[in-house]
């Protein structure tokens, strides 16, 4: 299914534009009706192969205030057929490297691709990978490993891709990779908006120190958690090193870098 955001005032001979409107999808293979709170924004959602649409506008309050309007959705209703039907999408750990992704989709029409999409702060996703839609009208199943990962919790989404290139975003799945050993992650890498976020494996009572690559320290902070904000808009762009000795007399170090652009 697609969604398709509607904005403009809505008014008739028989309508004036105040807020109540009901807007109804009729379609060639069906579609939803949202109902928004105002007179000049909506959503529409589509399902996948639907090849025609009409608006109907009712008025709540005007009585007998109905009217249909062409609505010009032409790349989505009167061209070609869109997109997938996505049905399921999971992610689980199969080893300590590695995350396995699979995905189902019911139909596809016109489908490219499907980009994977993954996060550590469920917020900003960087593109991981890509797999070719099989563009099978009766669905498929697909599946991605990500092996590029350590410990903490990661957030992944699908981006599919059409072939005129719309695309539309799956929901978000989360997962938390485990560890027995007490392991340092710092992201994001390179820092671009001065904080610095460390994720332990587990709680970490210690120092933390940053030093440049000459050893001068620059910082130093005591802790006691598993996760740990710094700011650092205080450093240059260039390249550090976080050093962590815990009160257990381990010692964890990580590199990032820092591109103030």
């Amino acid at each position: 299914a697609k969604t398709v955001n509607f904005s403009g005032a809505l008014s008739s001979s028989t309508c004036s534009p105040v807020p109540g409107y009901t807007f109804t999808i009729n379609s060639t293979t069906g579609g939803t009706s949202p109902s928004p709170a105002t007179n000049s924004t909506g959503s529409f959602t589509f399902g996948a192969g639907t090849t025609a649409c009409n608006l109907t506008i009712t008025n709540p309050n005007s009585t007998g205030c109905t009217t249909t309007l062409n609505v010009n959705l032409a790349a989505f209703c009167n061209g070609a057929p869109m997109g997938v039907d996505l049905i399921a999408f999971t992610a689980q750990q199969k080893d300590k490297n590695t995350v396995e992704l699979n995905w189902k989709t019911a139909s596809e029409v016109n489908s490219s691709q499907f980009e994977i999409e993954r996060s550590r702060d469920g917020q900003k996703f960087d593109k991981i990978g890509s797999v070719k839609s099989k563009n099978n009208s009766t669905g498929a199943n697909y599946s991605f490993a990500d092996d590029r990962i350590s410990f903490g919790k990661y957030f992944y989404r699908l981006k599919a891709v059409d072939f005129d290139g719309t695309f539309q975003y799956s929901n978000v799945v989360t997962l938390t990779i485990k560890t027995d050993k007490i392991q340092l992650s710092a992201y994001p890498n390179p820092v671009s908006n001065g904080e610095l976020n460390l994720d332990f494996s587990s709680d970490v009572e210690g120092i933390i120190t940053i030093t440049n690559l000459m050893g001068e320290r620059l910082m130093s902070q005591n802790i006691n958690a598993s996760n740990v904000k710094l700011d650092v808009n205080n450093l240059v762009s260039g390249s550090y090193i976080i050093e962590v000795k815990t009160s257990k007399n381990e010692r964890l170090v990580s590199k990032f870098s820092i591109d103030k652009k």
